[in-house]
């Protein structure tokens, strides 16, 4: 995604009606980080979270602290094991589990980026559209005997082979079934990545 006007600045300096920025000024921000660019993502955070970030400006007289529950929700979704570090005014990321993959969830990206062309560039978030797709993650219940999660990770393994046998043999689409499975997958990987607190600045 390509954009001359940065939305981040636009969605900062337009504090008022920044209801209606936020959507794009995530997809942007989301976007760059994906392409390396982590200044806008940084910026985003640290304004959302009441800190001030680099070059830019807010509107004065605003914040923008009522978009960090947002914030948190849509990047909860759209990154894996991504951590944001903020202190003595510089910011870094880091894998919050070392030694495992961490970036962007592409699918997530372009919902949001439909999501806002649907809504013709404008989505609030407190629309029933933008709730729907960043809902708001309750915490996975952690399985007893099981401190490291090893006895949830084998059960969800053979959960998964024994179930895709069974549709199989009672004539289900596969694929689709398969599918299926992966949404709901991904919803509660996206609740224990927000228990992690990924995004949370430091104090």
């Amino acid at each position: 995604m390509t954009n001359t006007i940065d939305p981040i600045a636009t969605f900062l300096s337009n504090a008022r009606g920044a209801e209606y920025g936020f959507a794009n000024a995530v997809l942007y921000a989301i976007d760059q980080f994906n392409e390396q660019n982590n200044k806008p993502l940084y910026a985003l955070i640290a304004f959302c979270n009441g800190k001030k970030f680099g070059s830019y400006k807010i509107e004065a007289g605003y914040s923008m602290t009522q978009f960090s529950t947002p914030l948190k929700r849509v990047l909860a979704r759209a990154l894996f094991n991504v951590s944001f570090v903020f202190k003595d005014g510089k910011a870094g990321v880091k894998a919050t589990v070392k030694g495992e993959p961490m970036g962007v969830n592409g699918g997530v990206l372009n919902a949001l980026q439909e999501l806002i062309e649907l809504h013709n560039g404008s989505i609030g978030v407190k629309s029933d559209a933008f709730q729907s797709m960043f809902p708001a993650v309750k915490k996975a219940a952690v399985e007893p005997n099981s401190k490291d999660g090893t006895a949830s990770k084998e059960k969800a393994v053979k959960d998964v082979d024994r179930l895709a046998a069974a549709a199989k043999e009672q004539g289900h689409d596969q694929l689709a079934y398969l599918m299926a499975l992966q949404s709901q997958l991904t919803k509660e990987i996206a609740a224990l990545q927000a228990q992690s607190k990924p995004v949370a600045l430091a104090a």
